[in-house]
């Protein structure tokens, strides 16, 4: 039974189906633009259905997109300022030795 729908409670499958199938299809354009074009954005809803049994158009893909860009532009945002990181195969948090002393002459600079 496929669920019609206009919004989704994004859990993690979502996200990483939907992440796939966007670089598939921005692959396919060798990542020249940030976002597939009509064609590609009409497969990634059908092969989201496909897979997910979730019918949605791309205002939701679109609109998830915009929220991990900005989460991601954060993340980049506070390891620069922090030195603070995830370890991508553990999950753990990585922190440089000095991080403070670095946070200190940093904000020095602006003085």
């Amino acid at each position: 039974m496929t669920i019609e729908t206009k919004q989704i409670i994004w859990e993690d499958e979502h996200v990483g189906i939907f992440l796939e199938l966007l670089d598939i299809e921005l692959a396919k354009i060798r990542y020249r633009q940030k976002l597939p074009k009509e064609v590609g954005r009409e497969r990634i809803c059908k092969e989201f259905l496909e897979k997910i049994d979730i019918h949605l158009s791309w205002e939701p893909f679109k609109s998830k997109y915009n929220i991990l860009r900005n989460m991601y532009g954060l993340y980049k945002w506070l390891k620069y300022f922090t030195g603070v990181s995830a370890d991508n195969n553990t999950g753990l948090i990585e922190m440089d030795s000095e991080w403070k002393f670095n946070m200190q002459k940093r904000s020095m600079k602006h003085f």
